[in-house]
């Protein structure tokens, strides 16, 4: 929650809040680096990102030598949307929240698709407050802390998964 550590801040260094764009494309530019460096300290994390990411890039590269269009029409360009899509949505989840209430310190989004094709992404408080527990459990952790999270922490999903029906009412 100290935006000073937080290597996903989403305050500049002169203690604004960034702009959503300015914020997402520090991320996307910089994501990568920022785990690379913090793992020195989780030696086995380590190992298993340069394992991933080393097969990552060599389906990539095989896709790409079979294939040169196809390779980055179909893979590369919705990857890397994808990606930054990604931390376009870490910014409405952090951005503007409080930084000394674990509770306050991001939103929730229990919108029922949003969430189904998020992995469970709105449910950001519960995510934080055990960052290594399965996507499918973070409902159940979820409605456990949901009375301790403000109202002001809930919001919705946004366009255009506003437009999908939202289910029935989540906690």
């Amino acid at each position: 929650m100290d935006q000073t550590k937080d290597e996903s801040a989403w305050r500049a260094s002169d203690g604004r809040i960034m702009s959503m764009q300015e914020y997402t494309w520090r991320l996307a530019l910089t994501g990568y680096i920022q785990a690379f460096r913090i793992s020195t300290d989780h030696p086995e994390i380590r190992r298993t990102f340069l394992v991933m990411a080393g097969l990552h890039i060599t389906l990539v590269a095989a896709l790409v030598w079979i294939n040169p269009f196809n390779a980055v029409a179909i893979f590369i360009i919705p990857m890397l949307i994808s990606f930054v899509m990604t931390c376009r949505h870490t910014y409405d989840h952090h951005a503007g929240c409080s930084e000394e209430d674990e509770y306050a310190a991001s939103n929730n989004i229990m919108h029922r698709w949003y969430n189904i094709l998020t992995g469970n992404l709105g449910y950001h408080t519960a995510h934080h407050l055990r960052p290594g527990l399965h996507w499918s459990k973070l409902p159940g952790f979820h409605a456990r802390i949901a009375d301790k999270i403000p109202a002001a922490n809930y919001r919705g999903p946004g366009l255009p998964m506003s437009l999908l029906p939202a289910g029935p009412k989540q906690t």
